[in-house]
């Protein structure tokens, strides 16, 4: 019997690999974590880590979690099988579903804004699994978004979405962030192309880096904002949670 990590088929369609990763996330775990891994990766070439199958696995993954709750266990068990699948040989890197990522980032808008908040969640899970090498630049793109810039202007379900969409980083990410802080291997080798994406929204007058200093701006800025602005209860709840996390955080982090 063949080895399905070694099949070269090019079987792949979306509508099957929904119905996998569906069956995968039912509650009643009908499906096990390798039991999926292997028939995703039946679907796929054998050299599947540049293929356009791949690509469209990973778009495939963020609609399933776009439409999924950050409450749910969803984006942490497709976060669990894409580290699985990255450990089976086949999918060696994963520099197309990095294109995904890309491609599916956008700000939120008023008649989904849910979907804002669920791929930020989804994402804080995929680095935090090490789907990629650490890096905080998306986890700066939603901080500054909602903490750098002034949201007063903005559709009340608009402006949560931006604060709900930043806490998820601290939620799911947030200790490794925060060691990055203090890491001197990020500060010794940031390159001009990270300052030029880590820069600063308006509202912040410190210097563009990730530092302890941004932190506790942000920190800061969560408490303001649901202070106030009008935001939704969820938003009240969440955020205030998160500025006791960080707080959190620091006291265990820094010594």
């Amino acid at each position: 019997m063949a080895d399905p990590y070694e099949i070269a088929g090019s079987t792949y369609s979306s509508d099957k690999a929904i119905d996998i990763l569906h069956g995968y996330l039912k509650a009643d775990n009908a499906m096990s974590l390798e039991e999926t891994s292997r028939s995703i990766l039946e679907l796929l070439p054998t050299k599947a880590s540049l293929s356009t199958e791949v690509f469209g696995f990973g778009e495939d993954c963020f609609e399933v979690a776009e439409s999924s709750s950050y409450r749910e266990s969803t984006h942490l068990k497709v976060a669990n099988l894409l580290e699985t699948l990255g450990e089976s040989g086949k999918i060696y890197r994963f520099q197309r579903l990095g294109e995904s990522l890309r491609e599916n980032y956008s700000s939120p808008d008023d008649k989904n804004p849910a979907e804002y908040v669920n791929y930020n969640s989804f994402v804080a899970h995929f680095y935090e699994r090490r789907i990629f090498p650490t890096n905080p630049t998306y986890a700066i793109w939603a901080m500054r978004a909602a903490l750098e810039e002034d949201l007063a202007n903005e559709e009340k379900t608009v402006r949560s979405a931006y604060l709900l969409g930043a806490a998820q980083w601290l939620l799911w990410n947030g200790q490794t962030l925060f060691k990055l802080i203090t890491d001197s291997n990020l500060h010794n080798n940031t390159t001009s192309d990270d300052l030029q994406l880590w820069k600063p929204g308006p509202l912040y007058r410190g210097k563009g880096i990730f530092d302890l200093e941004r932190w506790q701006f942000w920190k800061y800025r969560f408490a303001q904002v649901i202070k106030e602005c009008d935001v939704t209860d969820e938003c009240k709840e969440v955020t205030g949670n998160v500025v006791d996390l960080m707080d959190s955080i620091e006291r265990t982090t820094l010594f």
